[in-house]
């Protein structure tokens, strides 16, 4: 039996207003800033002066068009790519496999996945494609799921070993979005061929340029209706994407706010950042973590100079490093460069050595004389970015797992899975405090898997995530798995 596919994809077009001037017959896109009160021109990202994060903030499906209402399953992916130094750099994913409710003519889909994380700004343009595939049979579940996994959900990130990561899955995966599964004729609900421009100045507003603020892009070859007009037409203030119940909104006759429905849709939020933090993964961070045990030595009545010495050349060495990350911007190297020196006096000072002595900056040539007060600023930066980044994890129907050993320290680096009704299941890696976000979630009840090597696995069950509230739950290791037992020997633990 033939398998049926129906595949579209969503090329953002950047303009300042609803789309009015687009024709019903086609796709409608266009641009929504956070803040009605914005300045067009202000919101506009300047090339290698900030990092850029893109994320899916809502995926809308309708089955009215004719096209979907026999699929049985809805395979989501998307791509990323980006032109820098004449090099085209692509990463494709898949996003969700999401079992089709019963019943339903149209439904959210649950995805809020990060196509770029605080990603430098590099590139002269960035071009943004998100899919809906419906297939007709589950006989490739195994295989997406496996293309689901976090290692393969790369965002958009510059490194080097990340590139070649991100080229080997985007192969992988465009295998398996194309034939055997697909029909001789695949219908296309939607399609659309653009891209966005990273200009090096803001000093005029352009409307190709990429901007802060949410992106929508509605299909218009799905059956029309009145609301998709109304869109067409719309004047600024008619349209909103509401984020804290995360749906499009039409304002109506009586001044009140309507949903928006009838048409498949998705919409991307673009954020910028002046800073990016500290990569303590990083070889650089490492030669800088280096320095500062260095100074341990005059704890041993080592020579103070012979110390200041290696400690400076392993900084030097960090500096070096860090000039050639590429996942950083050079006002920031600047920062850190400032404060890892710092903070190597500091540790000099630590140790007993009066602050003429602990100097450091007087012997790095080109150290500002504000070297203190540069240094609180980039700590405020930081402290701006992490406030911005627990906005964005806040919000309804919104899950928190924190991960950590039997002493409670946090356990960065760990795969977690989400599972749930219809089929249901997401994964996230853990961060630097143990913490791993799943955003976007429906009411209801959900299981957690999360697996360290060595220990049994932790399993919680019957999880309920409340209607419109925010749920933060503790998964702890504490017994490790002898070393005859298999490792896939799973502990389950009622919630």
């Amino acid at each position: 039996m033939k398998l049926s596919r129906i595949c579209f994809c969503v090329m953002v077009l950047v303009c300042t207003n609803v789309a009015r001037s687009q024709p019903i017959s086609g796709d409608v896109s266009f641009w929504i800033p956070f803040s009605t009160v914005a300045n067009a021109k202000d919101l506009q990202i300047v090339r290698n002066s900030q990092y850029i994060s893109i994320r899916i903030a809502r995926a809308h499906v309708s089955y009215r068009s004719g096209f979907l209402e026999n699929i049985r399953k809805i395979v989501v992916n998307s791509s990323v790519s980006f032109d820098i130094d004449k090099q085209r750099v692509q990463a494709l994913t898949i996003n969700l496999t999401w079992q089709r409710s019963s019943g339903k003519a149209e439904e959210d889909l649950p995805v809020q996945d990060l196509l770029a994380v605080l990603s430098p700004a590099a590139s002269d343009r960035i071009a943004i494609k998100v899919g809906f595939s419906g297939i007709g049979k589950n006989v490739f579940k195994g295989v997406f799921d496996v293309l689901a996994d976090p290692q393969i959900k790369t965002a958009l990130d510059l490194s080097p070993a990340r590139v070649a990561q991100m080229g080997l899955a985007t192969s992988i995966v465009q295998r398996f979005l194309a034939s055997p599964y697909t029909d001789s004729d695949p219908k296309n609900v939607l399609s659309m061929s653009s891209g966005f421009v990273i200009y090096a100045d803001k000093t005029e507003f352009r409307n190709d340029s990429l901007k802060q603020g949410y992106f929508v892009i509605i299909s218009g070859t799905e059956k029309k209706n009145a609301d998709l007009r109304r869109v067409v037409e719309a004047a600024f203030d008619e349209i909103r994407f509401n984020p804290e119940r995360n749906v499009l909104q039409l304002r109506q006759a009586d001044g009140t706010w309507g949903l928006f429905t009838g048409n498949s849709y998705v919409v991307l939020s673009v954020t910028a950042s002046p800073v990016r933090g500290i990569d303590e993964n990083s070889e650089w961070f490492r030669k800088f973590a280096e320095a500062k045990r260095t100074t341990e030595r005059l704890e041993i009545d080592e020579p103070l100079e012979a110390v200041k010495k290696d400690t400076l050349a392993l900084w030097r060495e960090g500096v070096t490093l860090l000039s050639a990350d590429p996942n950083y911007i050079e006002t920031e190297r600047k920062s850190i460069r400032l404060k890892e020196l710092s903070e190597l006096q500091d540790e000099f000072s630590r140790h007993g050595i009066p602050q003429a002595q602990a100097n450091l900056a007087a012997e790095v040539p080109g150290t500002p004389p504000n070297l203190s007060q540069e240094v609180r600023t980039y700590a405020i930066q930081l402290q701006e970015l992490r406030k911005s980044q627990e906005v964005v994890i806040a919000g309804a129907e919104s899950l928190t797992v924190q991960v950590t050993d039997a002493e409670n320290v946090p356990l960065p680096g760990i795969t977690v899975t989400l599972t749930g009704k219809n089929g249901y299941r997401q994964q996230a890696v853990t961060d630097e405090r143990g913490i791993a976000h799943f955003r976007s979630l429906n009411a209801g009840t959900y299981s957690i898997i999360a697996e360290l090597q060595g220990f049994k696995r932790r399993e919680m069950t019957n999880v309920q995530v409340p209607s419109g509230q925010s749920l933060t739950v503790t998964l702890k290791f504490e017994t490790r798995l002898p070393s005859a037992e298999s490792r896939n020997s799973a502990q389950h633990v009622d919630y």
